[in-house]
This record gives structure tokens, C-alpha cells and sequence, in this order.
């Protein structure tokens, strides 16, 4: 019997959250979720999740990987990515969902294939998109929704790297 397991992967932001699915550790499609039109930051924090969980009830995970936000200065922007992470956390509680958090820096180490890592954002954004361009032959909608296929291949990397030590 064939088991499709389903793993979606998001790159969370308050105004643009990149999501992949990956079937049977593929990279399946994704996209960015764009709310950025939404000024008022509360109505567009409720869009997210609303976006994130109808996301979340079309594709049916098993598992589901998330970027963990860090708190770099703004206390309020760190709040809004806690408050989209809880949603998360909350959906794959109610729904017996396997959740992964991964800090950017621990997803990165996971991707020694696309070479060093750039340190600056704006590098860190091309570098992003431009792995995803070179391993998927596909333009991602942005750098959003190609660290979320990033993510994606890094955890799969530490699954299949567990995997061999067992």
C-alpha cells in the first residue's frame, strides 16, 4: 500500500507568509499568502491565520514545519509572529499534527548543498531564491515562499540524515 504523507512548510510574516507542500518528501507546490494591501495590522493578523488555517484544512498534513520567530527589536512584530506560530501550534494540536520549529539558523546549517550562507538580509533573500530557482528550475513567487521550500528540504535533510545514523 502506498502512503502519501503530506508535510507543509511555512515561512510565517504578518503581511506575506510563504507555504510549501511536500508529498512524500517532494516539493509538491506553494505560494506566498499576501495580506501586505491590509493596512489596519489586527484585521490582517485574523486574515493570516484564517489564510494559514484554510491552508492548513486543504492540504491535510501529518506534519507540519514552521519557521520560529526570533526576536530581533520589534517587540510588536515579534508579538504578531508569535500570535500566527500559536495558530499553528493550536491547529496541529487539535488536529494530532507532528509540528517541527526551526530558528533560521538551525534550518540553514541543514542546507550545505547551496553553499555558504550569506549573513546580510538582502543576500540572504537572493541566495534564498535563487537556490530554489537552481534545484527546482522554477521561479518562487518570492523569498517568502522560497524559504519555505527551503525549510522544507532542510528538514527533510535532518530526517534522512537521522536516518542513516540509525
Amino acid at each position: 500500500m502506498n502512503k502519501k504523507i503530506v508535510m507543509l512548510v511555512f515561512d510565517i510574516s504578518s503581511q506575506k507568509t510563504g507555504f510549501a507542500c511536500f508529498v512524500n518528501a517532494k516539493y509538491d507546490n506553494g505560494k506566498t499568502i499576501d495580506l501586505s494591501k491590509i493596512k489596519d495590522k489586527d484585521i490582517r493578523l485574523k486574515h493570516m491565520q484564517m489564510e494559514i488555517i484554510r491552508v492548513c484544512k486543504k492540504y491535510n498534513p501529518k506534519i507540519i514545519v514552521v519557521e520560529n520567530p526570533i526576536y530581533k527589536s520589534n517587540i510588536k512584530s515579534y508579538g504578531l509572529l508569535k500570535e500566527i506560530l500559536g495558530t499553528i501550534e493550536g491547529y496541529c494540536i487539535a488536529n494530532n499534527i507532528y509540528c517541527h520549529k526551526y530558528y533560521p539558523s538551525e534550518w540553514r546549517k541543514q542546507l550545505k548543498e547551496f553553499g555558504p550562507i550569506p549573513k546580510k538580509r538582502d543576500e540572504l533573500k537572493a541566495w534564498s531564491i535563487e537556490s530554489v530557482k537552481k534545484k527546482y528550475l522554477f521561479m518562487p513567487d518570492d523569498d517568502n515562499h522560497s524559504d519555505a521550500i527551503l525549510i522544507g528540504d532542510a528538514y527533510i535533510n535532518e530526517m534522512l540524515d537521522i536516518e542513516q545514523r540509525v
